[in-house]
């Protein structure tokens, strides 16, 4: 039975004419205040069934300080909070769509269209919160908790202060039967931090929802090792939609997109019918920064010939003793040659590595591919991220392989430019000759390269690790070539160890070829990825 009953007036100027929800501990009223010309509004009432009540009052301060600070078009704004006759209440616009909830129940079928626009709008509101100076996890992305202001306008409601004040503020995730479903796979985990992801999976449970009609079939817990598939949507949606959704319910809290792609996914499918972002907002920026730099760099370069020249001339010039000029034509015209040649050298180097850097973007290419991993940003995780618990598995010490200089490993082969010096390019390796570098730097560097893609090894080792080893690539040729399946897939330096860092990966080092500095210019090997 509701505590308040239909037509009272609550606080004095309140009329009570629609019960919208109830809890064990708040009830969610339509309302008219009788002090603003009727106007519709919705009540957030703290109804304890038991004293004290002092939990449900800082709740409800807490929810009104999150509103104030975290302002945002699709994020409900909380009016007013006060206290009346020992209960706390909370004034909120009235949304007269009811919530999301409330269509799932009557069975709604909801177009692709739809399900985007709902994405891009929580994902927006969700942005807001994850990019805090703080972040902010909401933690209860349900659809009781979707509001429709309008019926293409979804406001999200029930903002959790926690995160934000730093202090726990009772709210996470809930055990009940009918909302366990929304929690993330590692709520499960009491030693697991939350993080933003898991608003990510909790928004891709309610997506499932309004395209199936049902919950996801699976139920994946951080502590299995059972890898469940959530089914694939009805041939009514895409499939460029299903894998987005696929992706937000993924066990693995790296694979989940943030609240910011999904916006702009999204954002993009409304405006233009595809759900694939165009590759110039991503592959082509990183390209053109890079031109940019060349650019400069080569005007500089140029401007110091011309600067030189015009010196040289001014000095060769002399005055004979009856003001005129000596004619030095022959030399002038030797200079002017050798400032033409200079230019069309550097041009064609422009040109060249205009093409390297196009090769590069290609490899970005496609959505399955290991670099669309790296689309939207190239950047290691945040140094900030909290660190992952330790495996308990200790680590085993890195062996030094065997040397055997009468039988030296046949794969690293020479570049024809004094590729290997007798200084060891690898961190933390003793100087040796160049034969033994020859025959160790394949087994040591593919040791480095597991390291680094290890997620059981923590992220400040493996993020120092892989600074060191960019370091050893040769600024103007490194590259890394991956044998698979017969073709040839080629990566830029940066790019190959990014991946690393973000994505498992299983690495056999095949061929190293070095230059006259012992820096790497080309890595043959084959890789796969750990699911």
């Amino acid at each position: 039975m509701p505590f308040f009953k239909l037509e009272d007036i609550f606080a004095e100027r309140y009329l009570l004419v629609e019960l919208l929800s109830k809890t064990r501990s708040f009830e969610l009223w339509k309302a008219k205040d009788q002090l603003a010309e009727e106007v519709e509004v919705m009540l957030k009432i703290h109804t304890p069934e038991k004293e004290p009540a002092q939990e449900g009052v800082e709740q409800l301060r807490q929810e009104f300080s999150s509103s104030q600070a975290l302002s945002h078009p699709h994020l409900l704004k909380v009016n007013h909070f006060d206290i009346w006759n020992g209960y706390a209440f909370l004034v909120m616009p009235y949304c007269p769509g009811g919530s999301l909830k409330r269509l799932l129940d009557e069975k709604v079928s909801f177009s692709e269209r739809q399900v985007a626009r709902l994405m891009s709008q929580m994902g927006a509101a969700l942005e807001v919160l994850h990019q805090h100076e703080t972040p902010v996890l909401h933690q209860e992305v349900r659809p009781e908790n979707i509001l429709l202001a309008q019926p293409d306008i979804f406001l999200l409601a029930h903002l959790n202060m926690g995160a934000l004040t730093g202090e726990d503020s009772g709210h996470t995730y809930s055990a009940l039967s009918e909302t366990e479903a929304y929690a993330p796979p590692e709520s499960n985990n009491l030693f697991e931090e939350m993080e933003p992801s898991a608003d990510i999976y909790s928004l891709g449970v309610v997506m499932y929802q309004m395209c199936t009609q049902s919950l996801p079939p699976t139920r994946l817990t951080g502590e299995s090792s059972e890898q469940g598939v959530v089914a694939k949507l009805s041939e009514q949606y895409s499939t460029e939609l299903s894998g987005l959704i696929q992706a937000c319910l993924s066990a693995e809290r790296i694979k989940r997109p943030t609240a910011k792609e999904l916006h702009a996914r999204a954002e993009h499918y409304l405006n233009a019918g595809s759900w694939e972002l165009p590759h110039s907002s991503t592959e082509k920026g990183g390209s053109a920064r890079k031109i940019i730099l060349y650019t400069l760099a080569v005007a500089v370069f140029l401007l110091l010939i011309i600067s030189s020249f015009w010196a040289y001339k001014n000095d060769d010039l002399h005055f004979s003793a009856g003001g005129e000029r000596s004619n030095n034509s022959a030399k002038q015209e030797d200079l002017d040659a050798m400032l033409i040649s200079t230019l069309e050298e550097e041009l064609e180097q422009m040109e060249k590595r205009a093409r390297e850097l196009e090769m590069e973007n290609r490899q970005l290419k496609g959505t399955d591919s290991p670099g669309s991993i790296l689309m939207n940003n190239e950047e290691p995780l945040a140094e900030e991220e909290q660190e992952q618990l330790p495996d308990k598995t200790p680590q085993q010490p890195m062996q030094e392989p065997e040397e055997s200089p009468a039988e030296p490993r046949s794969s690293v082969q020479a570049s024809g430019r004094n590729d290997v010096s007798h200084k060891s390019a690898l961190p933390g390796v003793k100087e040796t000759t160049r034969e033994e570098t020859a025959s160790l730097m394949p087994e040591k560097l593919e040791v480095q390269l597991n390291t680094i893609s290890n997620p059981s090894v923590s992220q400040e080792k493996r993020k120092a690790l892989k600074e060191d080893l960019m370091s050893l690539f040769s600024e103007q040729a490194g590259r890394i070539l991956e044998e698979k399946e017969g073709e040839t897939n080629q990566y830029s330096a940066s790019i190959f160890l990014n991946l690393l860092y973000k994505v498992p990966h299983s690495i056999e080092v095949e061929e190293v070829k070095m230059d006259e500095n012992q820096k790497i210019t080309e890595i043959r090997l084959s890789m796969q990825a750990q699911r």
